[in-house]
C-alpha cells in the first residue's frame, strides 16, 4: 500500500493556498526501491536558484531520506545516490530516520530530522536528531540526539521540528508527545539554540494556545508583523493545515537613515533625484534572503508614522538599484525634500 506522497500548494498571502494541479510531485517508486511505501515528512529550503528537497522514504522496515531538486517546486529530480542518509545500526536513529527542515546557514546545510531506534512512533526513544552537510548529499551525524523527551508533556516522544536562524540565534518548534490524566496529548514547545546542537527549552513550554494533537510546525519570520508565522497541522479529529501568528521573540530590525533624498528642482536649473543601490554580501551571516524596506520621511515633518514602501528580498550576494527611489517606489511628484530610512531583517544587507 502506497499510503502517503508530497504535494505542492503556493500562496501570496499564507492564509489561501492554492493546491499544484500537478500534485502529487513526488510519489513513492516501484517495488523492490526503499521508498516503495510512502514519502513522509519533506523539508525544503532555496538558495537563490534551485529548490532542494529532502524527504523521508519508507519501505515496510526503515526509513531514509532522500534528495531532489527542483526550479519550480513542481518538476522535481531524485538525486542519483538516493538515499543519501539513514540511521546507523544500534543507534538512537536505527530505523527511523524523517527530515523535519533543513537550513542553509554559513554555506553549510544543516538538518533536524525525526530518529527512533524502531518502528513504534511516539515511543520514549523518538528523538531529534541533528546532521550536516557541505553539498546536500553526503551527510555527518551528531553521535546523541539534538532533543530528547524530559518533561512530562513530551515525555514519550519529541519529533517533527521546524528550525529558525535568524543570524545569532536558533529557535526550534517542535511537537511533544505525552500523557495527561491518561489521555494522549500532543503540544508544540520551543527550544533555542547558539549553535544548533546545544537546546534550552522555554521555561513556559508548551503553547497552550495551539491545543492538542498539533504537529510538523514550520516557522518563518515577518517581516510585516515582527514576529513568526507557523504553519503546522492538527490530526484529530482530521489531517488540516492550520496557521497561526507571534511576536513571542525578537525579530530586530536594523535601520538604516540616508539623510538626504530628493525628487526636486536645484539651483541653475539644476534638477536632483536619488538612486539607491542596495547589496546583500555574500556569503553573509546566515547564508539566507534579506528582507528590507524604505521609510520616506519628508522634511519637516512628524514622522512617527512614516511611509513605508513594500517588502523586497535578496538573495545571498545579489544587489538591487532603486533609480529615482521616491517616484519608482513612494509614487511621488517633485518637489519632496527628506530622509530615507532603511528597515532590514539581517546585517548582511
Amino acid at each position: 500500500l502506497r499510503d502517503h506522497a508530497i504535494g505542492h500548494a503556493t500562496s501570496t498571502d499564507g492564509i489561501h493556498w492554492q493546491m499544484d494541479p500537478a500534485n502529487p510531485v513526488l510519489t513513492p517508486e516501484t517495488e523492490g526501491l526503499w521508498q516503495v511505501r510512502s514519502l513522509l515528512s519533506a523539508a525544503v529550503c532555496h538558495d537563490g536558484e534551485l529548490f532542494h528537497m529532502w524527504y523521508g522514504g519508507d519501505d515496510y522496515s526503515v526509513s531514509r531520506v532522500g534528495y531532489a531538486t527542483s526550479r519550480d517546486g513542481t518538476t522535481w529530480t531524485r538525486h542519483p545516490a538516493n538515499p543519501v542518509f539513514e540511521g546507523t545500526a544500534g543507534s538512537f536513529d536505527a530505523t527511523w530516520v524523517l527530515p523535519n527542515d533543513v537550513l542553509l546557514v554559513g554555506g553549510i546545510y544543516r538538518m533536524w530530522y525525526g530518529a527512533a531506534p524502531n518502528r513504534v512512533i511516539g515511543d520514549s526513544d523518538d528523538t531529534i536528531g541533528y546532521a550536516t552537510s557541505p553539498d546536500g548529499v553526503t551527510w555527518t551525524r551528531h553521535p546523541s540526539p539534538a532533543l530528547e523527551p524530559t518533561e512530562e508533556w513530551e515525555g514519550f516522544a519529541v519529533y517533527g521540528a521546524g528550525v529558525d536562524f535568524d543570524g545569532s540565534i536558533y529557535r526550534m518548534w517542535y511537537p511533544g508527545y505525552g500523557y495527561e490524566g491518561g489521555d494522549p496529548r500532543i503540544r508544540v514547545g520551543l527550544a533555542t539554540s547558539p549553535d544548533g546542537i546545544v537546546w534550552t527549552r522555554d521555561p513556559d513550554n508548551p503553547i497552550e494556545v495551539l491545543g492538542d494533537f498539533v504537529s510538523q510546525p514550520q516557522v518563518v519570520r515577518d517581516f510585516d508583523i515582527g514576529g513568526y508565522v507557523m504553519i503546522y497541522t492538527h490530526d484529530h479529529p482530521f489531517y488540516s493545515v492550520l496557521r497561526a501568528t507571534s511576536t513571542c521573540c525578537s525579530t530586530d530590525t536594523l535601520t538604516w537613515i540616508l539623510p538626504a533624498a530628493a525628487l526636486a528642482a536645484g539651483a541653475e536649473g539644476s534638477f536632483f533625484q536619488t538612486d539607491v543601490d542596495v547589496n546583500s554580501t555574500a556569503p553573509g551571516p546566515s547564508m539566507m534572503p534579506v528582507s528590507y524596506r524604505f521609510l520616506w520621511l519628508p522634511r519637516g515633518q512628524n514622522n512617527s508614522d512614516p511611509m513605508a514602501s513594500d517588502v523586497f528580498v535578496l538573495d545571498p550576494g545579489e544587489s538591487m538599484r532603486h533609480e529615482n527611489i521616491l517616484a519608482s517606489v513612494f509614487g511621488l511628484e517633485p518637489n519632496a525634500l527628506g530622509s530615507l530610512a532603511i528597515a532590514a531583517d539581517s546585517e548582511s544587507l
